[in-house]
């Protein structure tokens, strides 16, 4: 997805969308599990915006995890809090991934302007 908008408009929008969702991406991961614990009618869309989040960033293992999450939900299951540990592991490390993408693109990006 990145690429073919890269490839249409000449800009790289992944840094802009990681940072994103390196920002936000954790609060929402903490509101829902605490609605979850809550027992909050609020969880299961929390957890969908969360899903839809990663889905979006390309953060696919998050993304299936929450859906584990959704499904158990739906079911009338709360979530173990090993899988919500999980996911929040997850996430931090897909931030710590997303965070390399950045510092190697911008290295990448000084090394063609010193050039």
């Amino acid at each position: 997805m990145f690429e073919v908008i890269q490839s249409s408009t000449g800009t790289d929008i992944r840094t802009k969308v990681f940072a994103s969702f390196c920002d936000n991406a954790f609060s929402g991961y903490e509101v829902a599990v605490a609605e979850i614990k809550a027992g909050s009618n609020d969880a299961k869309r929390l957890v969908h915006a969360l899903k839809s989040n990663c889905s979006s960033t390309g953060a696919a293992r998050a993304m299936s995890i929450c859906e584990r999450v959704e499904t158990l939900m739906a079911s009338g299951h709360s979530p173990e809090d090993q899988l919500l540990v999980t996911l929040g592991d997850v996430l931090q490390q897909t931030f710590k991934a997303m965070k390399a993408y950045e510092h190697s693109h911008i290295l990448s990006g000084a090394i063609l302007q010193v050039r």
